[in-house]
């Protein structure tokens, strides 16, 4: 019943998607300026079933490069990343299994 007010915003829905807003965010900027009644639910079942592309796309995010096998992540002040520290509850657990 909602989908024929959401095919409405059809340009405006795979343009928003293209500059990689989020469902959500559509959602309620039309919701909120153009009175779309959808729930955010129906309105993301609509975007999966007639703007499929567009709904994948949006759905990947590159992270940054992986750095090489050997070497350890960069800070942001370009420093090697700390060494994690040791679980205080490990040395308990060695420390009743050995007693």
């Amino acid at each position: 019943m909602s989908w024929p007010a959401i095919e409405v915003h059809r340009d405006y829905i795979a343009e928003q998607l293209k500059a990689n807003v989020t469902a959500a965010t559509i959602h309620q900027r039309l919701r909120d300026e153009h009175g779309l009644e959808a729930s955010v639910a129906s309105f993301r079942r609509w975007v999966r079933a007639n703007l499929p592309e567009e709904a994948r796309r949006s759905q990947v995010r590159v992270l940054g490069d992986t750095p090489p096998p050997g070497h350890d992540w960069i800070h942001r002040d370009n420093q090697p990343a700390p060494p994690r520290p040791r679980s205080p509850f490990k040395n308990l657990c060695q420390t009743i299994t050995a007693s």
